[in-house]
């Protein structure tokens, strides 16, 4: 229900359920700040009831020419492990070429 919910909200861009808790939004075209705008109206008033009460954490990654699938996924996990010792609802984005992913 949530996967459905999502790639409503999320339009021509595609929602994967990587585990129980853990969903994986392709956003075809959006830079970093576009992700961090979409997780903050999902945090915000809207007619997505099945998602209110739940805490969205997220690592978020851009895509660039020189990555394989493994790359970019493995970025985006370290940056939503990093993200979940931050806390429930923190965001981190792994800027590729940076060591250090910028956290939110």
């Amino acid at each position: 229900k949530v996967t459905k919910r999502l790639s409503e909200y999320v339009g021509s861009g595609t929602v994967l359920r990587l585990r129980s808790s853990e969903f994986v939004l392709v956003l075809s075209g959006a830079t970093a700040d576009d992700a961090e705008a979409l997780l903050g109206s999902l945090h915000g008033p809207g007619d997505l009831d099945e998602l209110r009460g739940i805490e969205l954490t997220a690592g978020i990654t851009e895509l660039v020419e020189r990555d394989g699938a493994q790359t970019v996924l493995g970025r985006a996990e370290h940056a939503l492990w990093q993200a979940r010792q931050a806390g429930p609802g923190s965001v981190v984005v792994a800027v590729p070429g940076r060591r250090i992913p910028r956290s939110e």
